[in-house]
């Protein structure tokens, strides 16, 4: 039998320049986005709380999926070499 070549892609990351990025955070009652873009506004990176931690239904609204969630975005930004960040956050409430 032939076996197939696996085929690795090798995802290059995008160093950002002068190490200054934007967090946005939309949060809701069923789930919550953090998205890492640039100052510009191009996106570089989203993880929601349901990708983060593989939780379905309910499970994914709680407030340790999104601190997991939040840890997988801080990590990233590392990798992106972001140093400054601005922080914009968007959700329910009054305010």
């Amino acid at each position: 039998m032939k076996q197939k070549s696996e085929k690795v892609k090798i995802k290059k990351i995008k160093k950002v320049a002068g190490g200054r990025g934007c967090l946005n955070i939309h949060s809701n009652f069923n789930n919550s986005i953090i998205t890492i873009t640039r100052e510009s506004g191009e996106k570089l990176a989203q993880v929601s709380s349901r990708t983060a931690t593989g939780y379905r239904g309910t499970k994914k609204s709680t407030s340790y999926a999104v601190q997991k969630a939040a840890e997988v975005a801080l990590a990233k930004i590392n990798e992106f070499g972001i140093s400054t960040v601005i922080i914009k956050i968007r959700g329910v409430g009054s305010g």
